[in-house]
């Protein structure tokens, strides 16, 4: 269309209904954490591109794995969040994260292509508030890492 066609060259597809439902939680189920939707504040954090790298390169030093910048972002945001508010070490606290899983729907999807939807999902971690405060963020970032390897299986639920 952008070529000036009258319409795409791919016929777009829908397909909502091929990426199952998040379960249902409640304050209860002590297997997955539970999420309470928190009144927002518009808030900017300037996180520097060394930053980011330091945290990496850190990574791939210690594990010889890399990681996304999304992990290196989320793990130094959790940990300064939870160091900020003074957490009792003995508290959980919980991360929420909604991570793609288009990698994961190569059989649902069509194949002829077209899907143009996000395929996303949420998921979350929860540790101690003295892991995460005296935690290396290679070891925060593990903690996230692993949440995101387990959805296939929270999918399948």
């Amino acid at each position: 269309m952008a070529r000036g066609l009258p319409q795409p060259t791919t016929k777009p597809v829908w397909c909502r209904e091929a990426i199952p439902s998040p379960p249902k939680v409640s304050p209860d189920d002590h297997d997955r954490p539970f999420f309470t939707p928190p009144r927002f504040v518009e808030t900017v954090y300037d996180v520097s591109l060394d930053s980011i790298n330091l945290i990496k390169n850190e990574y791939v030093k210690e594990t010889g794995r890399k990681c996304s910048t999304f992990d290196a972002v989320a793990a130094a945001l959790w940990q300064s969040r939870t160091r900020a508010i003074g957490v009792e070490l003995h508290a959980d606290v919980c991360v929420g994260l909604v991570a793609d899983v288009r990698h994961l729907m190569g059989d649902v999807l069509p194949a002829e292509g077209g899907y143009y939807g996000n395929c996303v999902y949420p998921t979350g971690v929860t540790a101690s508030g003295g892991m995460i405060v005296h935690a290396s963020l290679v070891e925060i970032v593990d903690l996230i890492k692993e949440a995101k390897k387990m959805l296939p299986a929270k999918m399948a639920d």
